[in-house]
Parts: C-alpha cells; structure tokens; sequence
C-alpha cells in the first residue's frame, strides 16, 4: 500500500442525509491522509461527531488514489460508500474499485480496470438497481467512461461516445438523476470535456450537450456536481432546472442552470455560469457534494475551503439566473437602503465603501499572544497569522475569541448562512482602533460610544440588478452577459481623466 504525501492531499467527499434524522447529516471524506473519514453533521454545519484516523497515519486502512471521488448510495438497506484505491505505490499505481463502508470489500474481476479515480453513482428508484461510473479500460483497449452495474457480481458496460479525446484527462465526474410522478426518468452524466467546458451526457438521446462559455471560465480538472431544483409557481419557476456545478479558473464556485428536459441547452445568456452568492473560494483539489435544502428552498454545496476545512456554500433557489426567477424575488444586493437595515441604531451607519490602511508593524501580532487569543477555537483552526497577517476562521467563530473586544453583533438563526462563510480577521490594538473610530472633534473618552460620522465623505457604491428585467441594449449583440452594474456616488468633483 503506497504512502500519501502532503504533496498528494486532497478533499474527496460525498454526503448522505441521514435517513433516521433528516436534520443531520453523514459526511465523507478523505481527511488529510486520503483514508476514509465519517462525520455527522448539523444542516447548520455543526460537527456532532468524528471517526477517522488523525493526520499521518497512513497505514490505516485503503489509501484512495490521487486524484479521485467518493460516492455514497443508499442501496439494500445499507448506507454504501465507494472509491478508487490505490493499491500499488504513488510510482507504480494499482487502482481498484472498493466498497469503503459499511465493510470493505475490493472488486477484483479482470474486466473492470479503473484508469483514474473519478467516481460517480446513484440508484434507479424505478428499477431498483444501482449504478456506478468511473474510467476503466475496456476489452478492446482504449480507456472509455461507463457504467458498472452492482448487480450478478457487476456488469461493465462502456458509453462508446466517451473515449479519450472527448473528455480531460482525470476529468470529475457527477450526476443528474431525477424521476417524476409518472416514472419517467430523466439521467444526466456531468464531465469536463477535453477543450475544458462541463459537459452533460443524455442517457435518453446519447448526445452530449456543453454549458455555454464554461470553457473559459472552468480550472482545469475542476470537481463537477449537479442537481434539480422543482417548479414553483407560486415563486415564479414555471419548469424544473437543472443546476450544474463547477470551480472557475479563480477558485470560486460556479453555478449554470436551464431547463430539465430530454433535449437540455444553455443557450440563454441567463444562463451561462455565474459565481455562487457574494463568492465561495473551493480549494483546487475539493471534490463537491449536493444536498437539496426543500424546506428553505436551497441547495447546499459541501467542499473544502482554501484552508482544507469542509464547510457548506448556500445557493438559494430564488438567485438562479434564468428567465423562471422573478426579479423580485433575486438575493442581490437592493438599490435602495432599507429602512431597518441599520436596526434603528444611528451608530451601525456605515459607509459602503471605505479603504483602510495598516502597516505591517500595526497588524503584526506576537505568536504567543496569537495562541492565547484563538485559544478555544476549535482545533482544526491554524493558530497563527496569515501570511497578511489575518487570522483565518469561520465567521460564527468570532465569538469565541479570548481577550478580545469586538462590536460584532450576531442573530441566530438570521446570520447563519453568513456565519459558517470563511472570515479574515485582523487585531487592532485599542489606542489606534479608537483613534480610527471616534471623531477628531469629539474624541472618545471611556465609556463613550465609538462613532463613524468622520467618514461620511468616503464615496458610497450601490449594485444594481437587472437579472429578467427589459434591458436598453441587447446583451447577445454586445457579447455582455452582465446582469448587474454598480453607481459611485461621490461628493467632491475629480478630474475625469483620473477615473
């Protein structure tokens, strides 16, 4: 069994909702020796429990291959978790498919040679049957992406479109499976194409079918996912749709989506990809893992963030972009300020927009004072400054700094999608916090309120949403699918030839 390297760490991961409790969650993953970890989970990303071997213990049980995907089933009564393992050595790899849990059971039938660890499966609630995919080597010795059938010892079967050429080298691999009242089944396979766009294979038509513009905006052997979200009239979604998802070439988590049909496009500019919510940074080698939130209309996309940490990224049903999203219901951003957005406290009247500059000696704090600061921070939280001298963290875990004043006010459950976001925190020792917030007229004395009025001069910038709205120009004859633009609101005049 070959050992894993920090070089070789990554962020395999499947979900499964835990069929006792629908509030809970059964997590997955690789852990930071690409051995198989379990954790159950809080729909509000709370850990409520750990199984699995602690960093470098690379001994303990099937190492997987690097790169490669879990995938979890629900099938004959068991909670079913495969993988690609490596059973040879980093040098001379030996991949084999391998049941990981509840028991660990390799297939070892010479017709099944997996050429990479890209995985992907899910059960035929019509048929009652199971199906795996993967990358294997078929008889005729060209390497294809097909179908394993968990059935009479298994069946290979190779979708004769997809060979090399036609997607990427290590491509990820989802899925799409939806089946309606009547029992007709609609199945999507989710890969990157050789040229680097998502592409989606039509089990029905055996075409495959590209996410527009996804070429240039996909990294390079991104994690792919996909899901269905259902029509609701009530809220303005006249059709069922299909959202893919992907990393763009910056690390943040891309999303496109149209209609779910038999014969699926993205034509519309609407729906070409677009970053999730206010911008979630995945780490290169995360794989992603869906769960559909019904009860508050979202998807929740489980992946690793920049730091390794697994940590859930919202994406709200009512801020997918195509025509059936009523612009009334878009999450942006408002073009006005609400009336209580400042919850009738004066002093929370911040300005949109303000640069503050630090230097290094001003944000450089002392290791042992770090420590003691982020002391009860939970332990898988680097206790150390960045190398810009932030501390990296969970939002909600602000609270729980030691020795340290801070004016962040959090109401549960309001703040919790915000809360489990990643946060950069710097420290600020009190003489210059209070000179940055108090007035140079009325300096802050103890106990008196710290204020903001001395900026009311920054300029102030507002971002406008016109996703659905009738537009004066066309967006397809201008190549611009920009659906939202941003006013500065200055009050002293400048030159226009410094804008």
């Amino acid at each position: 069994m070959g050992d894993t390297t920090t070089e070789q760490v990554m962020s395999a991961l499947t979900t499964v909702v835990n069929p006792l409790a629908d509030t809970k969650l059964m997590l997955f993953w690789s852990g930071l020796n690409n051995i198989l970890h379990f954790e159950t989970r809080s729909f509000n990303a709370d850990t409520l429990h750990t199984l699995g071997p602690k960093a470098g213990k690379t001994r303990l049980g099937h190492v997987l291959a690097y790169p490669s995907q879990l995938t979890s089933i629900i099938y004959e009564d068991m909670i079913s978790v495969y993988g690609v393992i490596n059973a040879g050595t980093a040098a001379v790899p030996s991949l084999q498919l391998s049941l990981l849990s509840p028991v660990t059971s390799t297939t070892s039938l010479m017709d099944l040679k997996p050429q990479a660890g890209s995985l992907t499966g899910y059960v035929d609630r019509v048929t009652e049957l199971a199906f795996l995919y993967l990358i294997a080597l078929h008889s005729d010795g060209k390497t294809y992406i097909g179908e394993w059938a968990l059935r009479d010892q298994g069946v290979w079967q190779p979708i004769q479109d997809l060979t090399p050429g036609s997607f990427m080298a290590n491509t990820s691999l989802g899925h799409m499976y939806h089946v309606d009242a009547k029992k007709v089944v609609v199945r999507f396979l989710v890969y990157q194409q050789s040229n680097g766009a998502i592409g989606l294979w039509n089990f029905k038509n055996k075409q495959a079918t590209t996410v527009n513009d996804s070429s240039n905006r996909a990294a390079a052997q991104t994690s792919v996912a996909a899901t269905w979200v259902p029509e609701d009239a009530e809220a303005g979604r006249k059709d069922r749709r299909i959202v893919v998802y992907f990393i763009d070439k910056e690390g943040y988590l891309v999303s496109a989506n149209c209609v779910l049909a038999d014969s699926t496009s993205f034509n519309s500019p609407s729906e070409k990809p677009r970053q999730v919510g206010s911008g979630y940074t995945v780490w290169q080698f995360s794989q992603l893992s869906i769960q559909r939130d019904e009860s508050n209309s979202r998807n929740i996309i489980y992946g690793a963030s920049p730091t390794g940490e697994i940590l859930p990224m919202y994406h709200d049903w009512s801020e997918l972009t195509g025509n059936w999203a009523s612009p009334a219901r878009q999450r942006r951003k408002p073009t006005y300020i609400m009336t209580d957005e400042d919850k009738g406290d004066e002093r929370r009247r911040t300005p949109w927009l303000a640069l503050l500059v630090f230097t290094v000696p001003e944000l450089s704090i002392e290791p042992e004072k770090v420590k003691k600061v982020m002391t009860k921070l939970p332990p898988d939280v680097k206790k150390e400054q960045s190398d810009t001298y932030t501390l990296c963290m969970r939002a909600q875990d602000l609270r729980c700094l030691s020795d340290v004043t801070t004016a962040i006010s959090y109401d549960s459950p309001e703040y919790d999608r915000e809360a489990a976001e990643p946060a950069e925190v710097i420290l600020l020792e009190p003489d210059l916090f209070t000179a940055l917030f108090s007035d140079d007229s009325q300096p802050t004395a103890g106990g008196q309120g710290l204020r903001v009025s001395k900026y009311k001069y920054l300029p102030h910038v507002r971002e406008t949403a016109t996703d659905g709205m009738a537009v004066a120009s066309n967006i397809e004859e201008n190549d611009n699918d920009q659906t939202f633009f941003s006013i500065i609101i200055l009050l002293a005049r400048i030159p226009l030839d410094l804008m």
